[in-house]
């Protein structure tokens, strides 16, 4: 980031401005001469003009958004994303736009209770099959993964270590609420069920024929199969046979031995091919709920998203997004759940950009944090983002939310938008006159 001084020539006092100052580069408030009016224009398009040759410049040299500097041995790189830059990211690659919002989401649940209940059972009544599972303590989180263990659920080696907990699939399912769903990969049927309880319809696949059996015993404990088809296929066969809403995918993470790698590369440890799986899910899903490790390496995600850009492209601006969900319990992550191909509207809503002015601008209250949300709509979110990214990193070093605005009014914006917030300002100015008035 740029070391500069702060721009004197910038009020701080934008949104309470006049109504006549919002509308083109020549209006300003009263007070203003005009030698003050060409003076500021020309710094700031002295700025602008340096912030533009600074992107330029630095085009050539490819710097990853994603800076790993965490020791630890299970890291997550999007937790150290969310701490440093926010809930709301832009991310450049190959010439697209990529948003990312990021939301750490704690998952309520009695995992103490239930991982103690399963180790007094053990000693009580039960028989460890120790040649069934990997570790002792995944027996021991037994009713962590399914509450209704001791009445019928069956599982196989591969499932001790890839089912998802209960209270995460429960939390997964009511995003996908009322809509069909399509588990690419439904091995023991962890969120086969709870998508069963909360969707219209699931389509469970699996390639295995003993999991598809496991997984249809399993939901009989539950009780919820009456909408569920099972499908014993290879998920990347299935191309045009059938089609749902939410296609998700939580394929094997390539053993138990994933979470010793510092970084998770989902194209040297997840089989089948990531590529094949993203093209077979855009072509039979409209959206894309990915279950993955918390080390993943979100750099190669895109990457790799990269390469079908045209297949994921929602309108014609290349508006793919993420939305990434780091899904915490018993103060642990568990993983992240990396939700894409929603349009930007459904994704970003007026308190995430709340809480993205909060964390980069002062002086961001709700009595203009309305007014500035209308703003951010009426250019649209990914011209915002861009340019709100180009601003912060290159022209301000004290980022006030009032400069921005008034940054965008004389460099960024059409003479239509300008007259659309000034109607909009004028409109909001009116009502509060005769809303005076009727006091």
């Amino acid at each position: 980031m740029l070391n500069k001084e702060k721009n004197s020539y910038l009020t701080s006092n934008l949104l309470t401005e006049s109504p006549e100052y919002l509308s083109t580069k020549e209006s300003h408030s009263r007070s203003e001469s005009s030698s003050s009016i060409q003076e500021e224009k020309s710094s700031l398009n002295e700025l602008n003009n340096f912030a533009n040759s600074f992107i330029k410049n630095n085009q050539r040299t490819k710097i990853s958004p994603f800076i790993i500097n965490r020791k630890e041995n299970l890291p997550c790189f999007v937790l150290d994303l969310y701490e440093k830059n926010g809930s709301i990211q832009l991310i450049s690659k190959e010439n697209k736009l990529y948003i990312l919002k990021i939301e750490k989401i704690t998952i309520e649940d009695n995992y103490k209770e239930l991982y103690e209940k399963g180790k007094r059972n053990n000693i009580k009544n039960v028989k460890i099959p120790k040649k069934e599972i990997p570790e002792i303590s995944f027996w021991y989180k037994r009713y962590y993964y399914y509450s209704k263990y001791d009445n019928g659920i069956k599982m196989d080696y591969e499932s001790w270590y890839s089912v998802t907990p209960e209270s995460i699939a429960k939390y997964i399912s009511l995003l996908t609420r009322g809509k069909i769903i399509i588990d690419g990969f439904c091995g023991s049927g962890g969120n086969v069920i709870q998508f069963s309880k909360y969707g219209k319809k699931v389509y469970a696949i699996d390639i295995d024929e003993n999991k598809i059996n496991i997984c249809k015993n399993n939901c009989n404990v539950y009780q919820c199969d009456n909408n569920i088809e099972f499908i014993l296929d290879n998920f990347l066969n299935v191309k045009n046979k059938i089609k749902g809403d939410f296609v998700f995918l939580s394929p094997p993470w390539g053993g138990i031995k994933y979470k010793d790698s510092n970084v998770y590369s989902i194209s040297k440890l997840m089989h089948p091919n990531i590529l094949d799986i993203i093209r077979v899910s855009l072509n039979i899903g409209k959206y894309i709920l990915f279950y993955l490790p918390r080390n993943l390496d979100l750099n190669e995600l895109i990457d790799l998203v990269s390469f079908v850009k045209n297949e994921i492209e929602i309108d014609s601006g290349n508006k793919l997004c993420f939305d990434i969900k780091i899904l915490i319990s018993n103060k642990k992550i568990k993983c992240l759940l990396i939700i894409f191909g929603f349009d930007i509207r459904d994704v970003i809503s007026d308190d995430d950009i709340k809480k993205f002015l909060c964390f980069h601008y002062n002086k961001v209250n709700d009595e203009n944090l309305k007014y500035i949300i209308y703003f951010i709509k009426l250019i649209g979110y990914y011209k915002f983002f861009k340019n709100e990214l180009e601003y912060r990193l290159n022209v301000s070093k004290g980022p006030n939310i009032n400069y921005l605005i008034k940054y965008f009014m004389i460099n960024i914006l059409t003479d239509q938008e300008k007259l659309k917030i000034k109607a909009h300002y004028m409109l909001k100015h009116l009502k509060n006159k005769q809303n005076v008035k009727k006091r």
